[in-house]
């Protein structure tokens, strides 16, 4: 008999499998796979912390320079394994272009919005005016979605827009504006923001705080802590989450800065509570511009 060759889709899907989980445990588990359009990316390891309730603690560590992405792209993080005993994930990473995929995309509707101005006085205490100025933006999330449940999954899945429902995110949008006419300690500067959460009727929201607002002539930064729990049950779906499944941001570290930089990070977001048909299927972004 000739060699007997597999189809191509069985190939790309045995391929992805291998790359996803052979750099972690016995225990690694695929995620639900999602497409994003990324121009380039590549695999990295995250390894996190195991608490002694049994959670896992990832870290958030994204720092973008002045330049990197242009108009159309986002830095993207989506994860694409994960071993729930070891604490260890793989992460697809890279520059992907906009539009994003439905399930990638912001949907917080629950934004908190501020203006905040540091006008700056000259040494005979006037006013300074500002006739140029610098202008940075910058906007980031981190998003949980689950929908690739089997229940849910055969369901929903002729809809073309389908990729998960949202079970939880973490939003915020910086933007600020700097005088160039004068310098330290003498700012003029102009600042709006938004932040916020959002969550499905799976999952609901406690403890929301922005803990931490830093504005100066030279940079902004904001903490965003959230916990997303699940409700009990839904034997209709076969979910059920009655030991206390939640997703806890620790908090979320945004940093915008007069240079352009801009950076996320955190300690970890957390997932504890019962893994199996309950966080098995969640697919993490982290997406950032």
């Amino acid at each position: 008999m000739g060699r007997q060759l597999l189809p191509a889709f069985l190939l790309v899907v045995s391929l992805h499998t291998y790359a996803f989980t052979n750099q972690l445990g016995p225990d690694a588990v695929l995620v639900p796979y999602v497409e994003m359009p990324f121009v380039t990316s590549t695999l990295v390891k995250n390894v996190g912390e195991r608490l002694p309730d049994g959670a896992c603690r990832f870290p958030i560590d994204i720092e973008l320079t002045p330049g990197l992405l242009q108009d159309n792209e986002v830095f993207a993080r989506v994860r694409r394994a994960v071993d729930p005993v070891q604490c260890e994930e793989i992460l697809e990473q890279g520059i992907a272009l906009k539009p994003l995929p439905e399930a990638a995309k912001p949907t917080s509707d629950n934004l908190i919005r501020e203006a905040l101005t540091i006008v700056g006085q000259s040494l005979d205490g006037g006013e300074v005016s500002a006739s140029a100025s610098t202008n940075q933006e910058a906007s980031g999330y981190i998003r949980f979605t689950d929908g690739r449940n089997p229940v849910i999954k055969d369901t929903v899945d002729s809809l073309s827009f389908w990729d998960g429902f949202t079970a939880s995110e973490v939003f915020a949008s910086i933007s600020g504006e700097w005088s160039d006419t004068r310098s330290c300690p003498y700012p003029d500067t102009h600042w709006t923001l938004s932040r916020g959460t959002d969550y499905s009727f799976f999952w609901e929201e406690d403890n929301f705080a922005s803990d931490y607002l830093f504005a100066s002539c030279e940079k902004l930064e904001l903490n965003v802590r959230v916990k997303h729990t699940t409700e009990a049950e839904n034997a209709l779906l076969g979910i059920d989450c009655s030991d206390g499944a939640a997703i806890t941001y620790n908090p979320i570290h945004f940093r915008l800065e007069r240079s352009g930089l801009r950076a996320i990070n955190s300690d970890g977001v957390e997932t504890s509570g019962p893994f199996e048909n309950c966080l098995e299927y969640l697919v993490k972004y982290e997406i950032f511009e």
